[in-house]
């Protein structure tokens, strides 16, 4: 009986007859809910296969079974019959909110049939050709797209066609479910891995992920590429992949993204869908989450679709209020020159933009190629740079355009020179200059800016006030106030004069019947409005999460804080008080400082500094014309000293411009929001950490003071502990954690690196016997050692020394190459000005180089890294291809491992394109090694670590590998690269993305010391800014545009037994491989 009944389980779950059913005479299942039915029934259902639903390849048809809407997909050709039952044991088993229910399936012939629940809501591809599909509805069936897909991947089934047309809503409700089918597979029945290699690419194009077109391995991975394309489908309204008349496929969605450029969240932002109404505050992040599901780099991890799900359901919902977040548009058309007849193409669609919060967006033929190509000629098109200006727009301030090109531009007629800033004003036109004609080209560019009602967080200037009038009151109407929404209740007014009446505003035929607006004329009053320096606006329904309102009010309470007799301004004494209490910076703020800041604050020179004089200077980027004269006039106010008994003595050599500088990098630091990596940044995450050593609580304190109080790149604070922290504390805080580090836990990685780069921490960073530098040294060493007995001692018992140490024995090296021997420094030195102090030059000069160096590998590591990958992957091997070395970390090296090389010094750097080939066998690796030999030729430079005679205890702590370096020359010139080849039109496009991100890594690099902006670093950083510009400009000159690409690169061969070490060695090794504390804080901040 048992028996019986076991056979009878078994067949019913894996799709047999039962002992002693008629075969037929019931419906067979596969899994729990799984019906096989017989194709007859299905044909009858759906009355023949004649409703058929949407157009896609696998066709869908609507029908009728036992009482159920059902959705029929048909699947041609279905194949192996056994394979398709495999796969319906794990598709049977999906039961998700966010996934279609499959019913039930047949067979018949060699054709497949999927039986659904029948959603008639209609498809998000649909969806997205409505008017009215707002952002709240595409953020909402985004979300629970993710949380659908992550459903799937946990189960190991992976849906391999995410697309619109999949996504399908149910009835007239908000839910979407996916619908899958002949394309999802799953990794279920093959051992449970986490990816699949399949014999069959399918899939849309342009959603596709290229890796997985290219390798047929699908996973999570690729499956978050297609959702992230589908992401930024949301946010544009445009498709991924269309297909021309001829055949030939266009990707319309990545062309206006350009997602492997820097600026693409920007680009997102510029051409999004307006009908949607995003507000900036949920585009911004979900364009930054979109773009990092579409990352192309390998080193760049892509999120999980849980961590998708979790960032969408975060990102808020709610409408925006009547005042809330509409932000100001910014329109630019075709207008025909003054008494000239033009007509332009009607397909000619204006440039626009909206502006919720600061937002830079720049003009030119690369940015916007398909308005300048329909609206100009060729001869035309070439006095429009590619980059030819910037247009620069702050909720509450005026319009700012920056001329980026040298060609002519001309704004009413009047010329820009280059680098200059002008204020645009709405119904300005702006002229692309042309030799002969006065204003511009034939075509100009009308300004129009619709600001709609919304907050101010700071005092605007002339022409940016808003204000309301409200009925508070009605007698003898039969209407009740509290029934009527907000806007019925209100009559707008900007500055200016606004007339009020019946003909000018609705608001009185909502609050009175028609006989009872006699009394109210058509015309009754006028409204003048007029800014005052000390009116502030505020919008109470601000929501207090937008970074921008965090940031205004905390200047507005420390404002409040300091103004400590309560008349709305801040004087001598008060600004005192709040730098010498709040910046806890290293500048002595003495009286005569504290002067020249108040008259930095005092924007128009009353003499006053009132709260909009304080938010315009610490949100401003730079010192205007006039501030600049200011300081001057302060500088020699200061300097003839009227009273000495009130001021400290003034130093006439001080850079007054850098102090002012100085004071607001100091409070924004601790007024705004800590920007992300950063060390402020650090010791917020740390406030939520754990103490890494339970038996020390108290050292974790010591360490947040340290990091809280961060000397950035102010190297007058070395050694100087912060207030109440105790250096030996901080340093036993640190051990405990990089222990924690090594084990794994990374929350604990980002304090530890701003820690390590604190100057603050190091009382004499040049000393190699510094006491708590040597102490960390020593338990780095420990920690070390034993890591490399353990692994010394495998290689011995594998032979590996036998198996790898001979490679490149046969080798005949000559010399050292230099990086120098192919990048050589230009006559003009990239526009550098010779230092009056030999110390300066020397430094500016090799800081120089390092730019023009790095230019160089940025422009050429896309080549390399692909031509790497393929020669690895073709023996069996696995690659890791980590990111170019750093302008920080060579810099260091300057002082360390090259102090005695010959000019320039950083040409010692062979190692800044790098990848990381790992292998399973020896084997692997000999035929790898041979493999590059035929790509790249012999090695220029190697070591081998497992050569026998190699002691890796003292050298390496056990670490072993093969380190070849070779002279990479990809058969292309400079001009290739640049752009002056059609032919190479991809590579081009590649080294410029990345040519811009090298830029902002840079950047970013001195912002991550503390400073807000670029405007405000020291001359010095900025001028390592100019040089990288420069080179970029050099490799793009006439000189090198015939100039054959070549550099020096290196490829580390490794066991994956000595990769797998380096998790674990990584944090000790940088400690062991300082020979100063110096050393070890410039190589912890690059």
């Amino acid at each position: 009986m048992l028996t019986q009944v076991a056979e009878g389980i078994r067949a019913w779950f894996f799709g047999e007859e039962p002992p002693g059913v008629a075969p037929g005479s019931q419906p067979k299942k596969l899994a729990p809910g799984l019906v096989r039915y017989e194709y007859q029934e299905l044909e009858a259902s759906t009355q023949n296969f004649a409703h058929r639903l949407g157009d896609d390849d696998a066709p869908v048809y609507r029908g009728v079974l036992r009482g159920s809407d059902i959705a029929v997909k048909v699947i041609q050709d279905g194949g192996d019959g056994d394979r398709f039952q495999d796969e319906l044991r794990a598709l049977g088993r999906l039961r998700h909110p966010n996934l279609v229910e499959l019913q039930g399936f047949a067979m018949h012939q060699r054709a497949n049939f999927l039986a659904f629940e029948l959603l008639s809501g209609g498809s998000l591809h649909q969806h997205l050709r409505s008017k009215d599909f707002l952002w709240q509805r595409r953020l909402s069936a985004a979300a629970q797209a993710a949380a659908g897909l992550s459903y799937m991947v946990k189960q190991k089934v992976f849906h391999r066609d995410i697309r619109p047309k999949n996504l399908l809503f149910e009835g007239n409700g908000d839910r979407v479910k996916w619908i899958y089918g002949d394309d999802t597979t799953s990794a279920a029945t093959d051992g449970g891995m986490t990816h699949l290699v399949v014999t069959r690419v399918s899939g849309t194009p342009g959603y596709a992920c290229p890796n997985y077109l290219a390798t047929k391995r699908v996973s999570e991975d690729t499956e978050v590429y297609s959702f992230g394309t589908l992401l930024l489908e949301l946010a544009i309204n445009k498709p991924p992949a269309l297909e021309k008349p001829t055949g030939e496929l266009v990707y319309p969605l990545l062309q206006l993204v350009q997602n492997a450029r820097f600026g693409a969240r920007t680009r997102v932002a510029e051409h999004q869908d307006v009908s949607a109404r995003w507000p900036l505050k949920v585009l911004d992040p979900l364009a930054t989450l979109a773009l990092r599901c579409v990352e192309l780099d390998p080193t760049a991890a892509r999120p999980s679709f849980a961590e998708i799900a979790e960032a969408l359901s975060q990102l808020p919902s709610a409408p925006a209020g009547p005042r809330g977040e509409a932000p100001l548009e910014v329109v630019l058309s075709c207008v025909p020159r003054p008494n000239e007849a033009k007509e332009f193409p009607k397909e000619i669609s204006p440039i626009r933009f909206q502006v919720c919060e600061d937002q830079e967006i720049t003009i030119g033929r690369q940015h916007q190629p398909e308005f300048f190509e329909c609206l100009l000629q060729k001869t035309e098109a070439l006095f429009i740079s590619r980059a030819h200006f910037k247009l620069r727009a702050r909720p509450g301030l005026p319009l700012q355009l920056r001329k980026l090109s040298a060609n002519p531009l001309h704004v009413d007629g009047i010329a820009v020179q280059q680098g200059a800033a002008v204020i645009v004003r709405n119904g300005a036109k702006l002229g692309f200059g042309r030799p002969g004609l006065q204003d511009g080209c034939s075509v100009l560019l009308l300004v129009t800016l619709h600001e709609q009602a919304a907050p101010t967080l700071l005092s605007r200037p002339a022409g940016q006030l808003t204000a309301v009038l409200e009925c508070v009151k009605t007698a003898c109407v039969e209407v009740s106030l509290e029934s009527l929404p907000r806007e019925a209740k209100e009559i707008p007014l900007s500055q200016g004069i606004t007339k009020v009446g019946r003909q000018h505003q609705r608001i009185f035929g909502e609050l009175l019947q028609a006989p009872s607006l006699s009394f109210i004329s058509r015309s009754h009053l006028r409204v003048k409005i007029v800014a005052t320096k000390e009116l502030l606006v505020e919008d109470e329904n601000a929501d207090a999460s937008d970074e921008r309102v965090c940031r205004f009010i905390g200047a507005r309470e420390a404002f409040k804080k300091y103004d400590k007799d309560g008349d709305g301004m801040i004087d001598f004494v008060e600004l005192g008080a709040l730098m010498r209490g709040l910046a806890g910076s290293a500048a002595e703020w003495t009286d005569a400082s504290i002067k020249v800041l108040l008259t930095a604050m005092d924007s128009d020179n009353d003499g006053k500094v009132v709260l909009s004089d304080f938010g315009v200077w610490l949100f401003g980027t730079q010192l205007s014309p006039m501030e600049e004269s200011k300081l001057k006039t302060a500088e020699l106010t200061l300097q003839e000293g009227e009273d000495e008994e009130d001021s400290d003595e003034y130093d006439e050599d001080v850079d007054v411009k850098q102090l002012s500088m100085t004071g607001r990098n100091a409070l924004w630091q601790k007024l705004m929001p800590a920007r992300a990596g950063s060390a402020q940044d650090a010791a917020e995450r740390m406030k939520t950490l754990k103490p890494p050593d339970p038996k020390r609580p108290e050292d974790h304190k010591h360490a947040l003071l340290y990091l809280q109080n961060h000397a950035g790149a102010d190297r007058e604070l070395d050694g100087v502990a912060p207030k109440g922290a105790d250096r030996k504390k901080a340093l036993s805080w640190l051990k405990a954690a990089m222990s924690k580090v090594s084990d794994g836990e990374k929350s604990y990685q980002l304090p530890v690196k701003w820690l390590i780069g604190n100057w603050r921490l190091w009382p004499e960073p040049d000393r190699k016997d510094e006491e708590g530098f040597q102490d960390l040294k020593a338990l780095a060493v420990k920690k070390l050692d034993g890591i490399g007995i353990k692994y010394e001692k495998q290689y011995v018992e594998n032979n590996i020394g036998q198996e790898l140490g001979f490679i490149g024995e046969d080798i005949e090296i000559k010399k050292r190459p230099r990086q120098d021997e192919h990048i050589v420094m230009p006559e003009d030195r990239l526009g550098l000005e010779e230092q009056e102090e030999e110390d300066d030059e020397e430094r500016m000069s090799q800081a120089a180089y390092i730019v023009l160096l790095l230019s160089a590998v940025h422009a050429v590591d896309h080549l390399f890294q692909d031509r790497a990958k393929e020669i690895c992957e073709s023996v069996g091997g696995s690659v890791r291809a980590p990111p170019p070395k750093g302008f920080m970390r060579m810099w260091a090296k300057l002082d360390t491992d090259h102090a005695k090389a010959a000019t320039p010094k950083a040409a010692e750097n062979i190692d800044t394109n790098r990848v990381a080939w790992i292998f399973q066998e020896p084997k692997q690796l000999r035929d790898a090694f041979a493999k590059a030999q035929e790509v790249f030729g012999p090695p220029v430079r190697i070591k081998n670590g497992y050569d026998p005679s190699f002691d890796a205890l003292s050298d390496t702590k056990g670490y072993r590998n093969i380190l070849a370096n070779y002279r990479f020359i990809p058969g292309l010139t400079w001009g290739d690269l640049a752009g002056r080849s059609p032919e190479h039109a991809e590579a081009s496009k590649k080294t410029n993305a990345a040519w811009d991100k090298f830029r902002q890594l840079l950047l970013d690099t001195y912002l991550n010391m503390g400073f807000i902006d670029e405007a405000s670093m020291d001359d010095e950083l900025r001028e390592y800014l100019k040089c990288c510009d420069a080179a970029r400009r050099h490799y793009c000159s006439k000189k090198m545009r015939k100039e054959p690409v070549a550099i020096i690169v290196e490829i580390q061969y490794m066991l994956q037994s000595y990769f797998d070490m380096r998790k674990y060695t990584h944090t000790w090794y940088k400690i062991v491989r300082a020979e100063e504390p110096e050393a070890l804080v410039l190589d912890y901040n690059s």
